[in-house]
């Protein structure tokens, strides 16, 4: 019987140790979470252009956005608007997006002339 008791005593502070491990690691992760957002993440041109080339090809497919390559980027207050070139006497318009400078969001994918 007493090696029954011991055993029971055992068990629980392993099981003890065991929730207090996890919930110190809980606490750990949420401190990492706490960690403010980093600011200006598009600082440049060419971040914004890399961003939008890699949002525009699975949509448009490589082919296209080579096509309309070089892209230009212009800064208008918070937001970065992307443009594809569209060849001299061709139809048409060229891809160009809208994303934050503060936090890389698209804003929005639209064609311009």
């Amino acid at each position: 019987m007493l090696t029954a008791i011991r055993a029971t005593a055992a068990v629980s502070l392993l099981v003890t140790a065991f929730l207090a491990h996890g919930q110190s690691v809980q606490a750990k992760d949420m401190r990492i979470n706490d960690v403010p957002p980093i600011r200006n993440l598009v600082p440049d041109a060419e971040t914004a252009i890399a961003i939008a080339t890699a949002v525009l090809i699975p949509i448009y497919g490589e082919r296209q956005v080579k096509f309309e390559s070089p892209f230009t980027a212009s800064l208008e207050g918070s937001t970065w608007l992307v443009v594809g070139h569209v060849p001299e006497g061709w139809l048409g318009s060229a891809a160009a997006v809208e994303l934050s400078k503060e936090n890389g969001r698209i804003i929005r994918i639209l064609h311009v002339r």
